[in-house]
């Protein structure tokens, strides 16, 4: 009986945790979705508002927008992407954060796209980009 009941906490907690893995996981596809639309509507400032403060430290406003204007000067608009592959980082601490690689297909060419994102209310904030 007290097998029984062990047994059936410790299915019941891994099931909860993978709905937490891929809920953020999900989550963070589609803040990458988002993201991308404001960017070819060249709302940079929208972005760099909606990132986690920890990215604000990293350079600022003005060189992230100079950044994302010489990457849309240089390729264009977003067309399609694809997922290239994701980890999730620190998954012992406190706070989540994970890490998604695009491919991406822009009008004038292609990019790899590295996107972190850390999970703060269950949503997905960057706090980290960059494209090669």
């Amino acid at each position: 009986m007290k097998k029984s009941i062990l047994v059936i906490m410790l299915v019941g907690g891994l099931g909860i945790c993978l709905f937490v893995i891929f809920w953020n996981k999900s989550e963070a596809e589609s803040a990458i979705t988002h993201l991308h639309e404001q960017f070819n509507n060249g709302k940079f400032d929208e972005i760099w508002n909606e990132a986690q403060s920890k990215f604000h430290d990293t350079l600022t406003i003005v060189k992230f927008k100079n950044y994302l204007l010489d990457v849309q000067k240089k390729l264009g608009k977003v067309k399609s992407s694809g997922q290239v592959s994701k980890r999730e980082i620190n998954r012992f601490s406190w706070t989540r954060k994970i890490e998604i690689v695009q491919r991406t297909v822009f009008e004038k060419g292609e990019g790899i796209e590295t996107f972190a994102f850390e999970f703060i209310n269950n949503k997905a904030l960057l706090i980290g980009y960059a494209i090669i």
